[in-house]
This record gives C-alpha cells, structure tokens and sequence, in this order.
C-alpha cells in the first residue's frame, strides 16, 4: 500500500482507499481549490489529455462527495 490512502468516514465507519492519480488529486483538494485548478495540475504533471482527465477527475470528485469524504464548497 506504499503511497496509497487509507481513510475512514467517522460517520458511517466505512472504509476507503485511494491510490495512483486519486491520492495526487485528494492532496490538491485538501485546500480550496475548483475542479479546473485540479484538472490543470494534473493535465500539467501527466500526460493524459484534458477531456480525459475532465471526466476522470469529476468522477473521482464525485465518488469523494457521495461517500461523504470531501464537502463541497
């Protein structure tokens, strides 16, 4: 499990680990930053074109929010 996360939802105990592009993404969000800050970052630091990484980071948000792991705000 080396560099990837393992995190709780206190609230329902549930369990979840993050790995790859996700654990570059869950850094990026610990601060207040938009999806397109996000998206920008990664388009920079990988090779993978913008659309790609556009849905694949709204995904992964996404994911995030429905488990109850990150707030929107």
């Amino acid at each position: 499990m080396d560099g990837d996360f393992v995190m709780m939802n206190v609230e329902t105990g549930d369990y979840h680990s993050i790995r790859g592009s996700g654990v570059r993404i869950w850094e990026l969000a610990e601060t207040p930053v938009t999806e397109g800050q996000i998206v920008a970052t990664i388009c920079a630091e990988c090779d993978v074109p913008e659309d790609v990484c556009t849905a694949d980071v709204r995904q992964f948000l996404d994911d995030l929010l429905g488990a109850g792991l990150l707030l929107k705000g």
